[in-house]
């Protein structure tokens, strides 16, 4: 499933077709391929990217965990 909820988009390989793929949608496999192209900026870039998104869907839904730390 595409849901592309962090506008971060890779190209991967689907059904003989390449087509554009959220990061948290790809593979695993496509995953670590594309962070491990990534210099130490790329890779704060996406955690950063990531974390808005987790943030937003949390302010959208009101979530919030439950406290698994002091």
């Amino acid at each position: 499933m595409n849901r592309k909820l962090s506008g971060i988009f890779l190209y991967e390989k689907i059904d003989g077709k390449i087509v554009p793929v959220c990061f948290e949608d790809c593979s695993k496999e496509k995953q670590e391929e594309f962070m491990n192209s990534l210099d130490l900026e790329g890779l704060k870039n996406l955690a950063r990217m990531l974390a808005e998104t987790v943030k937003e869907l949390g302010d959208m839904f009101d979530l919030v965990r439950e406290s698994q730390c002091p």
